[in-house]
């Protein structure tokens, strides 16, 4: 044998060996990267349910919100205070003449509102004050026309002023839809 054939051999041999190494590795590879798209298909099945699932999860989470702005908008119309509403308000008093000081709980009607104060006028009171329940008339005389701050309110909730809110509310409704 010359030269040539024995290079051209050892050549034959190096890509039989390469060709065997290179079989064996891919189906190595196709093991283990059939495995790895097996589990790909898997994931992306568990993805697209998921998807769904929050799709509609998300399509609650829309629904809850605007229930909860309407219920807001709701509490916040419940609670406004206006002109003609009554209010109960705490006050500490106290009579000059001897330093005495008592608290009383005014009810009172609401004259005029801005944003931050109402003036109101008192027509009824509750104390645990002895001079204050003799000289009733004297007091409420003393909260008439008074401004307050509205933090120093709270709105009291009867029957009309649940209906007063309901019918504002149908027919602001109505004018909305105009």
């Amino acid at each position: 044998m010359n030269k040539i054939e024995i290079i051209l051999l050892s050549l034959l041999i190096t890509s039989v060996f390469m060709n065997v190494i290179l079989f064996i590795h891919t189906n190595r590879f196709k093991k283990i990267f059939g495995k790895l798209f097996i589990e790909i298909d898997k994931l992306q099945k568990l993805l697209s349910s998921s998807t769904s699932n929050l799709d509609s999860l998300l399509k609650e989470n829309k629904n809850l919100w605007n229930q909860l702005e309407s219920l807001k908008k709701t509490k916040t119309n419940l609670l406004t205070v206006n002109q003609g509403d009554k209010v109960i308000c705490k006050q500490s008093l106290s009579k000059k003449k001897d330093n005495h000081t008592f608290e009383v709980l005014f009810e009172c009607n609401v004259i005029e509102a801005t944003e931050k104060k109402l003036k109101i006028n008192a027509f009824d009171f509750t104390s645990s004050d002895d001079w204050a329940n003799k000289e009733k008339q004297s007091v409420i005389n003393y909260f008439q026309d008074k401004w307050v701050d509205r933090s120093e309110c709270d709105i009291i909730m009867d029957q009309q002023h649940i209906r007063d809110t309901k019918l504002n509310d149908l027919l602001n409704g109505i004018e909305d839809s105009n």
